[in-house]
């Protein structure tokens, strides 16, 4: 009896385990349906390591650079390498995620919630997430478009 409760203890323990590494990702309907504004943009390094972004398209909401808290002249917004999914290089395509949450600034975006580099056409979808998804750049916009 001890040696199947201790054997059900651990069973219990490495699931728990396996779920805590895995991070839980809304669907993609609920996420898009909480997003102000997501739209695919071109990177553009800077002195300094600097990044800008270029948008080329804009897949829900329409983007303006005054509705950022920090507009620049040349109608680009910038975000970090490393910050909430950015790891790109000069020239490549990214899809960013805005929504009203994580905005230090009311009435103002300041930051995006999350982004999805574009590698060789293709993106990831929850990557960190057990709902991990590749998709191609067309069919992920086709899919984040259908959604209301």
């Amino acid at each position: 009896m001890r040696r199947s409760l201790a054997t059900a203890a651990l069973a219990a323990v490495l699931l728990l385990a396996g779920s805590a590494r895995a991070e839980s990702w809304p669907t993609l309907q609920d996420y898009v349906a909480d997003c102000v504004l997501i739209v695919l943009a071109e990177t553009h390094a800077e002195p300094g390591g600097a990044l800008s972004f270029e948008v080329l398209e804009s897949w829900r909401g329409q983007y303006t650079p005054g509705a950022f808290a920090h507009p620049r002249p040349d109608g680009r917004f910038t975000a970090s390498q490393g910050e909430h999914g950015v790891d790109v290089v000069d020239g490549q395509q990214i899809v960013f995620f805005f929504t009203r949450h994580n905005q230090p600034v009311p009435g103002k975006l300041s930051r995006h919630s999350t982004a999805f580099p574009v590698v060789d056409g293709k993106l990831v979808w929850a990557s960190t997430s057990m709902e991990r998804k590749e998709y191609s750049l067309p069919a992920f916009k086709t899919a984040v478009q259908a959604i209301p």
